[in-house]
């Protein structure tokens, strides 16, 4: 069966754009309406938040860009830590606790074509959020730096491919655990997980006290605390590649954003 691919993530498209319609009293565009605000209104002040960041980076001489730099590497981990646990949350109940999949299962196609299309049903209901609100991140990096229209194209693509680096692994992840314990079980143990891996990751946050990189105080000690931060670009990362991507694509040098971009 030829484009069986399409049919299968017909229903899901159909799903979404009957979410979208609106109801009998127009409740649904209400609603719509309401989380599109409350999204702007995140979007515009996340994009204001980081402008002024930026900028006072930029009066900082010697360590401005430096500093510009770890945060977008910190940006990007943290974006790939929710990543992860969105998708392995979504991964679980796509392949293995939704309830149409024995219906998919006694369709005349093949299992490869049955694990792509939930894959990456998946894979967008994990990433949709964490794409539209990096946007307003690499936005300001864009505008401080005077970057050109290359820089944005690079940037989508650098977080479209971490998306898909994130889904990959958690699907390989929720595999593996499939294999061990049941579904079920497997999803309480993931969610405590999740629980457990947010609390490092707020941990880890406060034990590299970001807030030095704003304190003008501190900036005698800049190389020692930029140094405690080495561990987070390690040549092995998925992370670090994009992060290189981004900002090498950011100062124009599209060589090196093309090398760091094949690696991802």
């Amino acid at each position: 069966m030829k484009n069986v691919l399409p049919l299968l993530l017909k229903p899901r498209m159909l799903s979404s754009s009957i979410g979208i319609r609106p109801g009998k009293k127009g409740n649904n565009w209400w609603r719509i309406f309401m989380f599109a605000i409350i999204g702007l209104i995140f979007w515009i002040g996340a994009f204001v938040i980081f402008s002024r960041v930026l900028n006072y980076f930029n009066s900082v001489e010697d360590f401005g860009d430096i500093l510009a730099m770890k945060l977008l590497s910190m940006m990007v981990i943290t974006f790939f830590a929710l990543l992860l646990f969105s998708n392995i949350i979504n991964s679980l109940s796509h392949l293995y606790l939704s309830r149409d999949l024995p219906l998919l299962h006694s369709l005349p196609v093949s299992s490869g074509d049955t694990f792509l299309s939930r894959w990456i049903s998946g894979a967008f209901d994990s990433s949709w959020m964490v794409i539209l609100f990096s946007m307003p991140v690499f936005l300001s990096y864009g505008i401080i730096y005077s970057a050109g229209a290359g820089f944005y194209l690079i940037a989508v693509c650098a977080i479209i491919i971490l998306c898909a680096m994130a889904a990959g692994i958690s699907s390989i992840l929720v595999m593996l655990g499939a294999a061990i314990l049941p579904a079920g079980k497997i999803r309480v143990f993931f969610v405590v997980m999740g629980v457990a891996l947010a609390i490092l990751l707020v941990l880890f946050l406060r034990m590299i006290r970001p807030e030095q990189l704003v304190n003008p105080e501190t900036f005698a000690s800049v190389v020692k605390y930029l140094n405690t931060m080495q561990a987070l670009d390690s040549p092995f990362l998925p992370t670090t590649w994009i992060t290189d991507t981004i900002s090498f694509a950011l100062k124009g040098r599209w060589k090196s954003t093309r090398f760091n971009l094949s690696l991802s």
